[in-house]
């Protein structure tokens, strides 16, 4: 095996055993003496290109767990910021902060996570594979689960007026249990399987459509669905309401009416209809203020629930397609076998790249939902942690 010699980028075949079939090793992208290597996704696209999208995750995974650790500090050290519903955002923070620092370790080091050895996948044998996987859709459960109760509270609060979760935090501890409930039937059914896909691990077998992606995309529907309504309830209001230099002419209006129902000290239909006028353009006013209230209290909000929203709604979205495209990549396929064919011939990625182009996920979009979801924790810094600064700043100054 040592005095076979490759093309780039491929490299020689590895056998775990002589009495395997070197035409059929699981998790290898062969044909012959030759393989891929791994992570064989990667190297569908060219090594630029790949490169960007590989060093731009991981800044923004870090950028986002510096993030999520200043919202967390922040939050236990101010006494202000230790009340509701700051304390789901607090939670939120923490599977945030978790989710990136693991992605941010796995991305340096891809070929220990995703990789058996220099040209096979890994697979369910692996256990930082399998750890992988299991953490990464639990970190994004738990995440989605906190900002739909968030959105939730939200939505009751401003529409409602109603404080339903201050003292049920008890109960929504639930969140941190729930995804594991929904896991590990996947996790445990004899048919799943763990492989690896570029630089992520997928668990998959027939309970992970109906367990895991439907309901993920059913809470996400749900969660943008609901913030929504919160938002066109609360513009409702300000459209529908006059402004107030048209409810001063309006009430100057009133007055005369009144003053001249006054003087005749009758009681007249115009009086009584006089006064419901008035009735209603103060309670469209206190409409009017309360929105603008509720806007100034809660504007941080809502921009981080409707970002994280739409951030999970489009990076899950191509995420599932993408998942599904890439299981049926395999070394068996026709178009797999050309792309190989072609390097072989020593034709070199470049040339051969138009094979793969045609038929592989696209990788900007790969890379825009991987970038999305690698941005939680810094739009979590700049909606939330911003508003935080004042704070720092104060203790700052009382200790100089």
């Amino acid at each position: 095996m040592e005095s076979i010699s490759c093309p780039h980028p491929l490299l020689p075949k590895s056998l775990r055993n002589d009495s395997e079939d070197p035409n059929a090793i699981p998790n290898q992208f062969c044909n012959g003496p030759c393989c891929i290597p791994c992570p064989a996704f990667y190297n569908l696209y060219p090594d630029v290109q790949i490169s960007i999208c590989v060093h731009l995750n991981l800044f923004l995974h870090g950028a986002s767990t510096l993030g999520s650790v200043f919202v967390i500090l922040s939050i236990l050290l101010f006494k202000k910021l230790q009340v509701h519903p700051q304390w789901i955002v607090l939670y939120f923070s923490l599977s945030s902060f978790i989710f990136h620092l693991m992605n941010l370790f796995a991305l340096k080091d891809p070929m220990k996570h995703y990789c058996e050895d220099a040209v096979t996948s890994a697979s369910s044998s692996n256990m930082n594979c399998v750890l992988k996987a299991a953490i990464h859709f639990y970190l994004l459960y738990v995440m989605l689960l906190w900002i739909a109760v968030y959105l939730v509270n939200l939505h009751l609060k401003i529409i409602w007026h109603i404080n339903f979760f201050v003292d049920k935090y008890v109960y929504l501890q639930i969140v941190w249990v729930l995804p594991v409930a929904m896991l590990l039937p996947v996790a445990f059914d004899k048919k799943s399987q763990f492989i690896s896909v570029g630089k992520e691990c997928y668990p998959r077998g027939p309970l992970m459509d109906p367990l895991v992606w439907y309901p993920f995309i059913v809470i996400v529907a749900v969660t943008v669905a609901i913030h929504l309504s919160t938002v066109v309830s609360l513009f409702n209001v300000w459209w529908t309401t006059p402004a107030p230099e048209s409810v001063a002419l309006k009430k100057d209006v009133v007055r005369k009416g009144f003053s001249l129902a006054k003087r005749t000290h009758t009681p007249t239909f115009e009086s009584s209809q006089t006064g419901k006028v008035q009735d209603v353009e103060d309670h469209r006013r206190h409409q009017r203020v309360d929105f603008i209230t509720q806007l100034k209290e809660n504007w941080r909000t809502l921009v981080l629930s409707l970002t994280f929203s739409l951030v999970t709604l489009f990076s899950l979205t191509y995420f599932f397609q993408f998942y599904q495209l890439s299981g049926g990549i395999s070394a068996k396929q026709p178009w797999i076998q050309e792309w190989y064919s072609c390097l072989l011939l020593n034709n070199g990625r470049e040339a051969c790249q138009y094979i793969a182009t045609r038929e592989a996920p696209n990788l900007a979009m790969y890379c825009i939902s991987n970038c999305l979801l690698a941005s939680v924790g810094i739009c979590l810094w700049f909606v939330v942690g911003t508003g935080m600064l004042q704070h720092w700043s104060e203790l700052i100054r009382s200790r100089s």
